[in-house]
Order: C-alpha cells, then sequence, then structure tokens
C-alpha cells in the first residue's frame, strides 16, 4: 500500500461520508414518490423512505467505520515513526 498523506485520507473520509448521505437521499426521495410523479415532494410516501434511511445510515455507518480504521491505522504509525525520530534525535544530544 503506498504511504499517503493524512490531508488526502481525512479528505477521502469527508468525501466519502457525503456520497453515501447523498445516495441514501437521492434513492429515499426516488423511493418515497414511487406512487406519484416523479419529484413531485408534495405527495411524497414517508413510511416507503423509512427503511431507506434505516437501511442506508446503517450501510452509511459500516462503510464509514471501516475507511475510519484503515485511515486510523495509517495516522498511528505515522505519528509513532515520527515520535520515535523525536526521541531518537533527543536521545543523541
Amino acid at each position: 500500500m503506498k504511504n499517503k498523506s493524512a490531508f488526502w485520507q481525512i479528505m477521502l473520509l469527508i468525501v466519502l461520508a457525503f456520497i453515501c448521505i447523498a445516495m441514501t437521499l437521492v434513492i429515499a426521495f426516488l423511493v418515497g414518490s414511487v406512487e406519484v410523479s416523479m419529484f413531485d415532494f408534495s405527495n411524497l410516501n414517508i413510511a416507503n423512505m423509512i427503511p431507506v434511511f434505516i437501511f442506508g445510515g446503517l450501510a452509511t455507518a459500516f462503510i464509514m467505520i471501516i475507511a475510519l480504521l484503515i485511515t486510523s491505522r495509517s495516522l498511528f504509525y505515522k505519528v509513532k515513526a515520527f515520535l520515535e525520530e523525536t526521541n531518537e534525535e533527543n536521545t543523541k544530544k
């Protein structure tokens, strides 16, 4: 695995969260407007949207947890290497 910067990993987490939330909202609006014309928000069927929000929220949480674990692991190793390097410099003095 390539050594990616912490900034890009955090940006990936943010973008991934927005994509998951946007997909959940889009799918919920599509499912909620099945019985009426498309994008007629005055007649949304909320009962159709609730399961989509539940499963979409669970899927978003699962995806974000996996991405956060991967990011935090690599950030931990970077901080560890930095602290070891700093400690070696301090012991040489």
